[in-house]
């Protein structure tokens, strides 16, 4: 590394609005380090919030702040606090709401929803913001070569050079979305188990497919909302509608998933045996060969 090179998104983060890698995709990188660092008590789901955690402030048009969480330091600083405010939120609503949405995967735990006993191991704060930080620097890392003007793209001529109608870090931002995504699909298919019966009237399916006409509506509406900010609004119409679709339609959905989970503890609070509890966070479960908790 030249001196005075550092690993950072573009100059002008605005300016490459909609050419970004999927959010959702950057999990599939920290897939690797979930039985590594387990054992040494980080959780899974702290490595995964923290590699989402760079993009969030786009989903809630804070975008003054995305220069900085994708900077190296921002991801040891600003995607630690982002990180962690997420990570709370996950761990109150996220787990019980991913129980009902995806219950293949996510299974209830026997404890009580928001009383002192949320699941067999405790978490280890420094743990925690060690995996925020490692799942936020694999994400800026990802990031720098997949956008103009960043380390990976001065250093790697074919990055900068011209492929057809894109840039090829445009064409590594698309290649490596889709490799995200199709990872992460498969790594959720091989883990995927039946559904337990969980407490209530109606079965897990049936609560499932409730729930997913929830998201996919909020979804919807979200991202049709963007397309027409974005059409009249930006100055690339194209990339802006697509750019404001996903982050407005994923703020959309991120809500409705919320409400699903605040449901779904008001409901364990009033249930006997606390049913519907969220799933036990246990970071050596990857280590013992079971499905690691999120």
């Amino acid at each position: 590394m030249r001196r005075g090179d550092t690993i950072r998104p573009c100059r002008d983060r605005e300016a490459n609005r909609g050419a970004v890698p999927f959010t959702a995709s950057h999990p599939a990188v920290v897939l690797p380090l979930l039985r590594p660092l387990g054992r040494l008590g980080v959780p899974p789901s702290a490595l995964v919030v923290g590699s989402l955690a760079p993009d969030l402030p786009f989903y809630v048009t804070v975008t003054s702040l995305t220069t900085w969480t994708h900077s190296l330091a921002g991801a040891v600083s600003l995607d630690v606090l982002v990180g962690a405010v997420a990570f709370v939120g996950w761990r109150t609503i996220g787990r019980p709401a991913a129980g009902v949405l995806l219950p293949g995967l996510f299974t209830p735990s026997t404890g009580t929803v928001g009383g002192t006993r949320t699941g067999k191991a405790r978490l280890n704060p420094l743990a925690v913001v060690a995996g925020l930080a490692v799942g936020a620097l694999t994400h800026v890392v990802w990031d720098s070569f997949t956008h103009s003007g960043t380390w990976g793209v001065r250093h790697l001529p074919w990055l900068a050079a011209a492929h057809g109608p894109l840039p090829g870090y445009e064409w590594a931002q698309y290649a490596s979305t889709v490799v995200g995504l199709a990872v992460l699909a498969v790594w959720c298919a091989r883990r995927a188990r039946p559904g337990p019966a969980l407490g209530g009237p109606e079965p897990a399916s049936r609560r499932a497919r409730r729930a997913w006409a929830l998201v996919g509506g909020a979804l919807v509406v979200g991202a049709s909302l963007g397309v027409w900010i974005g059409i009249g609004s930006e100055a690339d119409p194209v990339r802006g509608a697509v750019f404001l679709a996903a982050t407005r339609g994923g703020l959309a959905a991120l809500l409705a998933v919320a409400a699903i989970g605040v449901t779904v503890v008001a409901s364990s609070r009033s249930s006997p045996a606390g049913a519907d509890a969220p799933l036990t966070e246990d970071p050596h479960a990857a280590d013992r060969g079971s499905r690691p908790a999120r």
